[in-house]
């Protein structure tokens, strides 16, 4: 994340960047593609995961993220109905699969 945000804001002050705060990871989606299907987080993930340019590094990843995210759920607020809803995180692992799919197509 750091290494994109670099190469993005260079030339600039902050292209030099040696960490990012937290709150940055929401503004990712807002840095889209031209065609503005996919943003700055489907390309991050396409680095970083196990199909990327670095597989084992992205598999070791994934490992090591595995007993975190294996335990968390989210409340995900359904904006049609007002409701929401709770899902395991591991849910997202077929829903991480397809974006990749799609990334790689691109």
């Amino acid at each position: 994340i750091l290494a994109v945000g670099n190469v993005l804001n260079g030339g600039t002050a902050r292209g030099q960047a040696d960490g990012f705060d937290l709150d940055s990871l929401r503004k990712l989606e807002t840095i889209k593609t031209p065609t503005g299907k996919t943003d700055a987080r489907h390309f991050i993930f396409s680095l970083a995961g196990p199909a990327g340019p670095f597989p084992e590094a992205g598999a070791a990843l994934f490992a090591e993220l595995r007993p975190v995210t294996a335990t968390i759920s989210r409340t995900v607020a359904d904006n049609v109905l007002g409701k929401s809803f709770k899902f395991p995180v591991e849910d997202l692992a077929a829903e991480a699969k397809r974006v990749r799919a799609e990334v790689n197509k691109q």
